[in-house]
């Protein structure tokens, strides 16, 4: 989308300077992109899962820490239990290291 945002907002400029005065009236209000910064990057670790027999399995799951340093989602993988789980960490967090011990997780 960035992309796309920025070749669109080239064009426009580039439209627009070869326009007159009055025809830049016309044309109306000049693209630009609105760029912030990104001060909740988050790393992500996928993992496997398989809710309980007595649970519905075709339901999306999520829960989020009080301090927002933890994030989960899982999504049904099938009909027979198993999801596709996403735990989004903080880009600082020690969990989010590379070769972290998952076992710190539980």
């Amino acid at each position: 989308a960035r992309t796309i945002a920025i070749e669109r907002e080239k064009a426009d400029k580039a439209k627009r300077d070869s326009m007159g005065f009055f025809e830049k009236i016309k044309y109306g209000p000049s693209f630009h992109i609105k760029r912030y910064v990104d001060d909740n990057q988050r790393v992500y670790k996928t993992i496997p899962m398989k809710v309980p027999s007595k649970w519905r399995n075709d339901l999306n799951f999520s829960a989020r820490s009080k301090d927002g340093r933890i994030l989960f989602d899982s999504l049904p993988a099938d009909a027979n239990g198993n999801q596709c789980a996403v735990l989004l960490l903080k880009k600082d967090d020690e969990m989010a290291q590379p070769n972290s011990d998952p076992r710190a997780l539980r």
